[in-house]
């Protein structure tokens, strides 16, 4: 078939919705960070969307066919033995850092219903795609450190020599290579209003992801490369607008609540599906993990441009992580309660510079070495379109 034959059956398919209303659109949504590369300042990942506007498969609600692309370095650190996938305590405080270099696709369809009763968002939404998901480990590296040599894939502690399958670290396995697809889909419903100076609403999402092993995630004969695990979250947050003042401009106070469930659970779990945490704790190894954080944001009012200001947030968290413990030979059950309060300022230059000082309290967590005061002091660039 002839490129001319596919163009034309391509502009045909395409005439009911309006053919020449479409548009391509391509945007930077997110830049990432780590402390460990470049102090933190300068970007080592970056998010972008491609896709298609225009597209009303029903008339006057959104529909979105779009490509998400993923490109990052990652700092991680090992929290379970990768041959037996015991919980690590690390008493000894050994160096259990590692790189990872990855890559993500995701091609997305989703279809809008309704506009929302209060902010005239898109109410309700329903997505599926598929990710496709790649990833290579490498040793850290610490240009400060005077061991430069030293890594924890030669801790034959961790990494016992001829053993390439690892069922605590399914992602190491082979050397270090991961390749996975899965098949997301998702529901949200949002009355939701977000601008500089507060936020005010609710939103709630839904999302299943399915990465079964048969879904080309186990192909021994091209890659040492093993995943296995379903996955089912829940997030949302309300927000209400306290207070707005007339104080040298608008001065602004809300109260957030936001609320995280996650269940995890299958026979290879790679690093990168455990996405919840709680103040860096390894607790992501529970296939159950509940948490809510409930701040309370006062806004100062805009200068310079209305990008520009500052926040100090008042922290509240608590959280539970629960049930089996996943990628493990004995298949442990545990539970384990987290908690903290404390308290950031945050200074926000034209919606790409980041500046922040915080003192927060930990009074339960799951690695009992790291309760009591945290100080952080940072600084990085991320745009957020």
């Amino acid at each position: 078939m002839t490129v001319k034959k596919i163009l034309l059956i391509l502009f045909i398919a395409l005439l009911p919705f309006n053919a020449f209303a479409l548009e391509g659109y391509g945007q930077i949504v997110n830049t990432t960070v780590i402390p460990d590369f470049a102090l933190g300042v300068f970007p080592v990942g970056v998010w972008t969307e491609f896709g298609i506007r225009g597209l009303e498969l029903i008339p006057k609600q959104e529909t979105k066919l779009q490509s998400l692309v993923k490109t990052e370095l990652q700092v991680r650190s090992l929290s379970q033995h990768p041959t037996t996938g015991e919980v690590i305590n690390n008493i000894n405080n050994v160096d259990l850092h590692y790189y990872v270099f990855l890559s993500e696709v995701t091609v997305n369809f989703a279809q809008s219903f309704y506009k929302s009763p209060t902010f005239n968002n898109n109410f309700l939404t329903l997505s599926g795609g598929l990710k496709m998901h790649w990833e290579q480990a490498f040793r850290a590296f610490n240009i400060f450190s005077d061991d430069k040599n030293n890594s924890v894939f030669d801790n034959t502690e961790f990494f016992p020599p001829n053993v390439s399958r690892y069922v605590g670290t399914p992602d190491l396995n082979g050397k270090g290579t991961l390749f996975t697809n899965s098949l997301d889909f998702g529901i949200s419903i949002k009355d939701f209003y977000s601008s500089f100076s507060y936020n005010e609403g609710y939103y709630v999402n839904i999302n299943m992801s399915l990465a079964p092993w048969f879904l080309l995630n186990n192909i021994p004969f091209l890659l040492d490369t093993y995943s296995d695990f379903i996955k089912f979250s829940v997030d949302g947050a309300y927000s209400k607008l306290v207070f707005q003042a007339d104080f040298f401009g608008s001065v602004s106070g809300y109260l957030e609540d936001a609320f995280n469930y996650q269940y995890l659970s299958g026979s290879a779990i790679p690093k990168f599906a455990q996405s919840l945490s709680f103040n860096g704790s390894g607790l992501v190894f529970y296939n159950q993990i509940i948490l809510n954080s409930l701040n309370f944001v006062i806004k100062s009012p805009e200068f310079l441009l209305e990008a520009n200001h500052v926040s100090l947030i008042f922290k509240f968290n608590e959280g539970m992580a629960f049930g089996t413990i996943n990628n493990t030979l004995t298949g442990d059950i545990g539970f384990d309660h987290l908690g903290s309060v404390g308290t950031e300022l945050k200074v926000d230059l034209f919606n790409m510079f980041h500046f922040s000082i915080s003192l927060d309290y930990v009074y339960d967590n799951v690695n009992t070495l790291t309760n009591g005061l945290k100080f952080g002091m940072g600084g990085y660039f991320a745009y957020y379109g």
